[in-house]
């Protein structure tokens, strides 16, 4: 009896411990996104959730002659620092490209926390060369531990321009811009516009005016924010943000052009204890790589070769290392950054070798239709009378394999879907043709002519064999548009 008691009591505790490890990853994600509008500055608006954070920092910019009201507080600080707030805008941007049909209800939360920081950025960018970075004097904050609400610190501002450079923190500003224009593109086009169009100049001038910010304002952001990994990689996120918004052929060719000084940097020994391995709001290697390799792993082209040998860096055996101690900064690896960035690789990925698949089998197609072209033209050349359903679905299917070899190379699912429908009606057409023949199935009444006859059973295989194909290019494109768009939440 005691027995019996103790097993059910084990039994009754295991199940209670199971409930309580499982984990609510929605509940997570609400409160990810509820964290922003705990760092909001400025004033607040009237659906503001967590209604203990009042109105702060009126005054942003005043004494400089610009509005810098707005944008996120820091950690636990008062400070506003640009480089780390334009980094977290770029990733949450990125989940929403990646994952806002996963999201749910959130998305709409990710959407206004995405635009809450880009408003402020405009701010911080709406001087032509000049990108205001910071809003707070640190080591004041540091020392006096109050609300946002009742600080009293000074409330100094400080920019990089042509004459103090700062090229990764004005470069991750543009990424910041760039990503967040795809969010808003079908949403709100002219906002979007706008994004894109500041995102385009400030990284101009990040990149033609080059240097450290860490050496223009020194002891304002170090150690603090310190740029320990150069801004090489700074500049090429940003390119490759810039060539994900616009399909610009100019960003591209930087990326190329550009590409070979990061290995360089890294032997150099001017990227102090890092690795192609790492992604933060420091070092942007990894995450270039990963931002790129849709594009680089079904190209051809010597630089997306380029890429792919430096892609090859980032391997899972490699990728856990720790990060190497450097002054200022602590060592160990930047988990929440590496895990998304190896979920957003490895979808990469399968969307890359399903679009190779598809390619190859639209050839297969293409060849299929050529061959069926000859049969018609021949049939013509006999003076036979043309099957217009034959005629109907070749014309069909040839149309839709353009379709299908746009919306694999443009990444459209409108497209794909839409090559999916077309190509299945040409496919019953061609089997339609073939069923009100009884030529593969039985004895040719009329000996005539017997080569043409011989070429109709090969007509009929053909049209036999290109179902198969049109079968297995079904599954691959259906697999395609899943994986370009990762499942709805429940």
């Amino acid at each position: 009896m005691g027995l019996a008691v103790l097993i059910a009591a084990v039994v009754f505790l295991s199940v209670v411990v199971a409930g309580e490890c499982r984990h609510n990853y929605g509940d997570a994600l609400a409160k990810s996104i509820l964290f922003f509008e705990g760092q909001r500055s400025g004033k607040l608006p009237p659906n503001q959730r967590l209604k203990w954070r009042k109105d702060s920092a009126l005054e942003d910019g005043h004494r400089v002659g610009v509005d810098l009201v707005g944008g996120y507080y820091d950690a636990g600080d008062n400070v506003k620092f640009g480089f780390p707030m334009a980094f977290s805008l770029t990733m949450l941007a990125w989940s929403m490209i990646e994952f806002g049909d996963s999201m749910g209800l959130q998305g709409g939360n990710a959407r206004v926390a995405i635009r809450w920081g880009t408003d402020y950025l405009l701010k911080a960018t709406s001087v032509p060369g000049v990108v205001f970075v910071q809003v707070g004097e640190p080591y004041f904050d540091h020392n006096c531990w109050e609300r946002p609400e009742d600080m009293d610190t000074p409330r100094d501002v400080y920019a990089v321009d042509r004459a103090h450079p700062g090229s990764e923190v004005a470069a991750e500003t543009a990424s910041a811009l760039a990503a967040a224009s795809i969010v808003f593109r079908s949403l709100d086009p002219p906002y979007a516009s706008r994004l894109l169009a500041r995102a385009a100049e400030v990284f101009s001038f990040a990149d033609t005016y080059r240097g450290f910010y860490s050496d223009s304002l020194k002891h304002v952001v170090c150690p603090f924010y310190c740029d320990y990994s150069g801004y090489v990689d700074d500049l090429l996120w940003a390119a490759a943000w810039l060539y994900k918004a616009t399909e610009e052929d100019q960003y591209w060719k930087y990326l190329v052009n550009n590409v070979y000084r990061l290995e360089e940097i890294n032997r150099g020994g001017e990227f102090v204890g890092g690795s192609f391995s790492e992604f933060g709001w420091d070092d942007k290697h990894a995450g270039l790589f990963v931002l790129v390799s849709s594009k680089c792993s079904s190209s051809k082209r010597e630089a997306a070769k380029s890429f792919r040998r430096r892609r090859g860096l980032l391997n899972l055996e490699a990728d856990m290392q720790q990060r190497k101690p450097a002054p200022g900064r602590p060592s160990g690896t930047d988990g929440s950054d590496f895990s998304y960035r190896m979920l957003v690789d490895q979808r990469y990925q399968k969307v890359a070798q399903e679009k190779s698949r598809l390619r190859g089998l639209i050839i297969a197609q293409f060849v299929s239709l050529g061959i069926g072209g000859v049969w018609l033209a021949f049939s013509a050349f006999q003076d036979q009378a043309l099957n217009a359903l034959s005629i109907v679905s070749i014309l069909i299917h040839s149309l839709s394999l353009i379709i299908g070899d746009l919306g694999r190379k443009k990444s459209s699912k409108k497209l794909l879907k839409l090559y999916v429908v077309a190509s299945s009606v040409a496919s019953v057409l061609s089997v339609a043709c073939i069923a009100k023949s009884d030529l593969p199935f039985g004895a040719p009444q009329d000996q005539s002519v017997p080569m043409l006859k011989k070429l109709e059973v090969i007509e009929a295989g053909r049209v036999l064999l290109s179902v198969f194909v049109q079968i297995f290019s079904v599954v691959v494109t259906v697999s395609l548009v899943h994986n370009m768009t990762p499942k709805k939440a429940s």
